[in-house]
């Protein structure tokens, strides 16, 4: 499947190919197809009712809004053309109007004679129009649902197996928590064998590749692939935005090979802050306060350094955490007895909600809440360093971004931290040349390393000839043009 040059589910795809294929042999279904906002559930179906047309088949869509009290709302949309009798329809019983018996949700109980009189006689207007045409009927948004349309949902799966009739309903995972009528609904089915449920999961590193592939045009670069997965957690729609903003602000260019850092992108786009701000609406205000405090620790945090950072009673934070846990926002990381935010979208959207110089307090006292609590070698130098940067207090800052690199295990983060202290060191009174100069080693042994084992080295090697240049180093220098490819007789060339 390929939607706009992007979204590849083949697995889903090749489900929901074969269940239409089925409608050929007069057999239904229905399935669910659930995830989190963004995760492609309308891009699927529209793929799906481009499938049921190539066959000649009639698609029916309808969406649930807000649990409003309609009685049936999204099947009558669905049918709204020919929700009352019309003679030009030979199949449509003359005197059935479907899915209508003339009463408010509050006065019908869930199960009554006349709510299944109504039930019946919709379904045998409907299967009496598949036998002329197979048909696929298609409830968005089931997470909205009055009761009427989901035991609606429900009647229509268990009698349409026999017909070739076949049901789609979606729903967002993260806005139906709570919604116990739904899940009933759902868990009836699939123990009855009557639905199938596909759950869309996020994009691992290689999918995200692959889909920059298709949007970019270009191969890009493994890094960014990894980087922009972890910052959007894979989630397909979160990709896309962030990608057609970067390249209209013009810092994306992959036709001239120019890819920016996704570590520091904090600027989401308006579609990616309005599904988080919306994941968020049913949070209390204390909570969401609580939220905020917690962002400026970052992606994930102790639960004993939110603790000693927030002035508040045990007990009461305690309550609000699980309902953050609740509403899909935290999830808890029992190994290290801390919380992290589900998306770094949504952390990232409460940190910059905040104003400016209350950060830069807050990132003060964060650093001083670490201090409190962490000794020796289980210091977090680099969450410190990352704090007094953003408390602007520079010397603190790179002592402590340069004490992670040294104590940092694998190459990654030691370049990373040397490189957080190097942006820094401008900013203070510090002698950074033996610094840059270790970190200049780091990126050269790291970079013919790469390039040994065949993987991509040279972004390493081209910061490791910038550094040996500013140093006056042009025997590294020339090794570092060598590794490149480059012949250089002087290294101010």
């Amino acid at each position: 499947m390929d939607e706009e040059g992007f979204i590849d589910r083949n697995e889903e795809c090749r489900i929901l190919e074969n269940m239409v294929e089925e409608l050929d042999k007069g057999k239904g279904g229905a399935v669910v197809i659930t995830g989190e906002a963004g995760m492609g559930k309308s891009t699927l179906i529209e793929w799906v009712i481009d499938k049921a047309g190539e066959r000649g088949y009639d698609s029916f869509q309808g969406s649930c809004i807000s649990r409003n009290g309609l009685e049936y709302y999204a099947f009558k949309e669905a049918f709204e053309d020919i929700a009352s009798p019309n003679e030009s329809i030979p199949s449509l019983p003359l005197g059935i109007s479907i899915f209508s018996d003339g009463r408010s949700e509050e006065e019908i109980p869930l199960f009554d004679s006349e709510r299944q009189n109504t039930l019946r006689e919709s379904f045998e207007a409907i299967s009496s129009m598949a036998l002329e045409t197979p048909m696929i009927i298609i409830i968005e948004e089931l997470h909205w649902a009055d009761k009427s349309t989901l035991l609606a949902f429900r009647y229509l799966s268990e009698h349409s197996r026999d017909h070739p009739i076949m049901l789609i309903a979606s729903y967002r995972s993260d806005e139906a928590v709570g919604y116990h009528l739904l899940d009933e609904t759902i868990h009836h089915l699939k123990q009855k064998g009557i639905c199938k449920e596909i759950d869309l999961t996020s994009f691992d590193v290689d999918d995200t590749k692959d889909a920059l592939h298709s949007l970019l045009g270009e191969e890009p670069p493994y890094w960014f692939a990894r980087g922009l997965q972890s910052k959007t957690d894979g989630n397909p729609l979160f990709i896309t935005e962030t990608i057609k903003s970067m390249r209209s602000k013009g810092i994306l260019i992959p036709e001239e090979g120019v890819y920016p850092d996704i570590g520091s992108y904090l600027d989401w786009p308006s579609t990616v802050k309005y599904i988080v701000e919306r994941k968020m609406v049913k949070l209390d205000k204390k909570t969401k306060n609580l939220l905020k405090y917690a962002s400026i620790l970052g992606p994930s945090f102790p639960y004993n350094l939110l603790s000693d950072f927030v002035d508040m009673d045990e007990m009461e934070m305690l309550d609000y955490l699980d309902t953050a846990i609740e509403h899909g926002i935290l999830e808890e990381m029992i190994s290290t007895e801390g919380y992290r935010f589900t998306q770094q979208a949504v952390r990232d959207v409460l940190y910059e909600s905040q104003f400016k110089g209350k950060k830069r307090l807050l990132h003060k006292r964060a650093a001083e809440s670490i201090e409190n609590i962490y000794y020796g070698d289980e210091t977090p130098y680099g969450r410190l360093g990352e704090h007094y940067e953003n408390a602007k207090i520079y010397d603190r800052s790179y002592e402590n971004y340069v004490k992670a690199a040294e104590t940092a295990e694998d190459n990654d983060e030691k370049i990373r931290f040397y490189k957080a202290a190097l942006n820094v060191s401008n900013n203070t009174s510090m002698d950074a040349e033996e610094v840059k100069e270790e970190f200049g080693n780091l990126l050269l042994e790291h970079g013919e390393k790469l390039i040994e084992e065949g993987s991509e080295g040279d972004l390493f090697l081209e910061d490791a000839k910038v550094i040996f240049k500013d140093l006056g180093d042009e025997e590294r220098h020339k090794k570092a043009c060598r590794l490149l490819g480059e012949e250089q007789d002087n290294i101010y060339k």
